[in-house]
């Protein structure tokens, strides 16, 4: 498993993807469907070359993989806004456990809902209808109704953890995050999921379930 370039295996898996560029400092590839780049070409110059070639008349959204690759990409297109994020992946071979819960399908007549406490795209009930229709988000029902949910983003990282204030502090986050992790072995893919830079509840929640730290950020350009 090559930890480095998780994001980019995992995107080519799960979604409509190809790769760019491929060569001995690493990969450029990029989603069908967003249309985002990613590379863990280290090597700001060198990714700044490629880039130019395979786009020339620019591009808007990018995650790389380390410092001088994200400032040689931001130079070179005037991107002013970014999302630093840790990533950590499941290597273990066995989910883990968690006390059970009514977790299913996240209802279509429940996206709203979601949708208003999650706030990281610009059009979250849209985003959220799409994941929920491709069979990529999940909910946690409490008597029936919705307490929390978790979602696959269209590159392959679990994401969209949210649950609602009234329900928190019962074990719901580690509860859905260990039943995506175990969706993904079954299904076999590798589970992983970015953490935004200052996250501490949710880095202690990746180091509950036993994810693992990757030594490379991801640092999403836009």
């Amino acid at each position: 498993m090559n930890l480095k370039r998780i994001d980019i295996d995992q995107m080519l898996l799960h979604e409509t993807g190809h790769i760019l560029w491929e060569g001995d400092a690493g990969v450029i590839a990029q989603s069908d469907g967003s249309g985002l780049v990613l590379s863990d070409v280290a090597d700001g110059a060198l990714l700044r070359e490629k880039i130019r070639e395979l786009f020339p008349q620019g591009h808007r959204s990018f995650c790389v993989h380390s410092d001088d690759a994200a400032q040689a990409l931001r130079a070179e297109f005037g991107l002013s806004g970014e999302t630093y994020c840790s990533q950590w992946v499941y290597t273990a071979q066995e989910a883990p456990e968690y006390p059970p819960h009514d977790i299913r399908p996240l209802a279509p007549q429940d996206v709203p809902l979601a949708a208003s406490h999650y706030h990281l795209v610009d059009d979250s009930e849209a985003y959220l209808a799409g994941r929920a229709a491709a069979g990529r988000a999940w909910g946690l029902y409490e008597n029936g109704a919705l307490a929390g949910f978790i979602g696959v983003h269209s590159e392959g990282s679990m994401g969209m953890l949210e649950i609602f204030p009234e329900y928190r502090r019962r074990g719901y986050g580690y509860a859905l995050e260990a039943f995506a992790i175990g969706l993904h072995l079954r299904r076999g893919w590798t589970p992983y999921s970015q953490v935004i830079r200052g996250n501490e509840a949710s880095v202690n929640l990746q180091e509950k379930v036993r994810m693992e730290l990757c030594a490379e950020p991801a640092i999403w350009l836009f």
